[in-house]
């Protein structure tokens, strides 16, 4: 045996020397690891921060929070409800809430969410609840439609402003009222928008891993540092009056992103006071920022971009951005098979994924 493993050890010695083997088994094996070494240093550096809030403004901000009463709303739906769904929440202890962010003209994306990824209702005894969050469309017609659409599936919840990109961000203020007001016992809230596949078995594995008392959880695809837009023609300008710094603070994408129930009510009070902006996850990321509470990164979660559609690697993520609702029923069950994937399927299904989701920038140019 001992001779075996000299003579094993002399072939890989070998084998290493010749200069082009040794080089391009060197740069497989860079190249296969930097898409990983990214999502380490990123998770490492946006990883939670158990250091205790000593700023006065901020302790002071979080103590409004948690004293500010939602049941306020309960009285008066229709100010600030169309179809406001108050009985959703009823019934098993909801663990988490999902609010799927959808134009009211799509209804081929809801109806394919509800046959994919939405039909899972519980998930190890934890119940979940998902809802679609629409404004108020242009056309009495399409109103008719959401109309029935809500009177079928009972998933609907409606605002009274306008279905637009612009109010994109009083959608996300409406969803976070609502969920202090009707669901203020379940533990988590998801925002996801509908062109976003969830792996919800993986994202609720983690949640459930947490421990009970978890706060200050803000968990997503996370972008640094990035730089106000000041172009007045440009669908992301912020002028200096309503933002005056250089640069944002960090912020989760908002194509995806789960917030603990007490980061819903510290968001919600710092939005009263925070001068409105209509890049929602900006928003988002400015009031959690004033609250002293940091996004964490997760790479299971695509962000911006689309995951290479990998049937191991979609069994391992949390969400993918870009998805068509033709593809929805498609990568469910791809996804929800049967079939295991070996370490080695695994591992190379996640780099096709991260790989091709760092270069296509590149390569959609």
């Amino acid at each position: 045996m001992e001779m075996l493993r000299r003579f094993n050890k002399c072939r890989l010695i070998g084998f290493l020397r010749k200069p082009r083997l040794g080089v391009g088994l060197l740069l497989v094996l860079m190249l296969t690891g930097i898409p990983f070494l990214v999502d380490y240093a990123q998770e490492w550096t946006l990883r939670r921060d158990p250091t205790p809030i000593t700023n006065g403004s901020i302790v002071q901000m979080r103590a409004r929070a948690v004293s500010f009463n939602m049941e306020v709303f309960r009285h008066n739906a229709s100010k600030y409800y169309l179809i406001p769904n108050t009985n959703a929440c009823d019934g098993p202890d909801v663990f988490l809430v999902s609010f799927v962010i959808s134009k009211t003209g799509h209804f081929q994306s809801r109806e394919a969410i509800r046959q994919s990824w939405a039909s899972v209702k519980d998930v190890q005894g934890h119940t979940v609840l998902i809802l679609f969050a629409l404004g108020v469309p242009e056309s009495t017609e399409e109103q008719e439609r959401i109309e029935e659409e809500s009177s079928q599936y009972k998933d609907v919840v409606q605002g009274v402003f306008r279905d637009t990109y612009h109010n994109l961000t009083l959608k996300t203020i409406m969803i976070m009222q609502w969920f202090g007001t009707y669901c203020p016992a379940a533990r988590y809230l998801l925002k996801v928008d509908d062109d976003v596949f969830l792996n919800y078995h993986n994202l609720m594995e983690h949640l459930i891993g947490l421990s009970d008392d978890s706060e200050d959880l803000y968990l997503g695809w996370v972008h640094r540092r990035v730089r106000p837009v000041r172009n007045k023609n440009d669908l992301y300008y912020v002028s200096e009056s309503v933002y005056s710094k250089d640069v944002y603070p960090d912020y989760c994408s908002g194509t995806s992103y789960v917030v603990s129930k007490d980061v819903v009510l510290k968001v919600y009070v710092a939005a009263l006071t925070t001068p409105l902006i209509t890049i929602e996850d900006v928003f988002v990321g400015l009031c959690a920022h004033k609250m002293g509470v940091s996004p964490t990164h997760t790479s299971k979660i695509s962000g911006p971009v689309r995951f290479h559609l990998n049937q191991c690697c979609y069994k391992s993520i949390y969400a993918s951005h870009h998805i068509k609702p033709g593809e929805f029923l498609k990568i469910w069950k791809l996804v929800n098979d049967g079939s295991r994937c070996s370490l080695l399927a695994k591992y190379t299904g996640l780099f096709m994924c991260k790989a091709l989701a760092l270069l296509s920038p590149v390569i959609n140019q």
